[in-house]
């Protein structure tokens, strides 16, 4: 299954600290209907619209049922207003010094999805406006040439934000799965140099996936020894900000 790594660089990990982010370049049409429907797809969407977490849930079960994997922020990541307590209460540190973590953790475990963890993404533009945390994921997904699939109802939209699907949008759930196989038909990987910052997100996320996977329901206890390393790391410092996280904050359609 191809990602962001490939023949180049087997494993993103390898490049992280310096930077480089190695992607296999697949020639068009390369890629089979077949292994196609084994790929895991990252689905990005709104988080606060009064239909959401259905429109999503129904986004990540129509792709599931025609054999994909789906990621879905809300389900498999980080959600901060109920994670934070329960990692303050597990850990002893207060809730207001939680959050900190909790915001890089979010926005590390769905880069690392959108650029390495998953080999598609399918981006919800529903809304009174696009989701600006998925329209970021949208953007990285497009700059490394990920299989990626726009779904919105109407037919026309922001030409910054459609033009990253070539202004192709999908107006039904049921096309979705068609269309996420040709995405990957046409897939066109490239190698590209990451910021640190971004450098720095995937190598956080990368520890973070794993552990969640393994632990299960308690995502507060998977975390726990993540965020201790963390705030050795900071030097237990409080953070400057007392808040819990936003809607914006809580993952999801780039998030989240």
């Amino acid at each position: 299954m191809t990602r962001c790594t490939g023949d180049v660089a087997p494993d993103l990990s390898e490049n992280v600290a310096s930077g480089t982010v190695a992607l296999a370049a697949m020639p068009e049409g390369t890629r089979s209907a077949t292994a196609a429907a084994k790929a895991r797809v990252y689905c990005a969407g709104p988080m606060g619209s009064p239909g959401e977490p259905h429109e999503m849930a129904t986004v990540a079960r129509t792709l599931e049922e025609a054999g994909f994997d789906t990621f879905l922020p809300r389900r498999d990541g980080i959600h901060g207003e109920v994670v934070g307590p329960a990692l303050s209460a597990r850990t002893g540190v207060p809730d207001r010094d939680v959050w900190g973590f909790l915001r890089q953790a979010i926005f590390s475990l769905d880069v690392y999805q959108v650029l390495s963890g998953c080999d598609g993404v399918v981006v919800n533009l529903n809304g009174e406006m696009p989701d600006d945390g998925a329209v970021v994921e949208m953007t990285l997904a497009a700059s490394c040439g990920k299989p990626l699939v726009a779904f919105m109802d109407d037919e026309d939209g922001n030409p910054m934000v459609t033009g990253l699907v070539s202004f192709r949008l999908v107006h039904s759930l049921r096309e979705l799965p068609q269309a996420m196989r040709e995405a990957f038909a046409q897939q066109h990987l490239i190698k590209t140099n990451l910021p640190p910052i971004l450098s720095a997100a995937v190598e956080m996320g990368r520890r973070i996936a794993p552990a969640l996977k393994a632990g299960g329901a308690d995502k507060a206890a998977a975390l726990a020894p993540i965020f201790e390393a963390w705030r050795a790391q900071q030097g237990s410092a409080p953070e400057r900000s007392a808040r819990s996280p936003d809607r914006k904050d809580q993952g999801g359609g780039c998030r989240h």
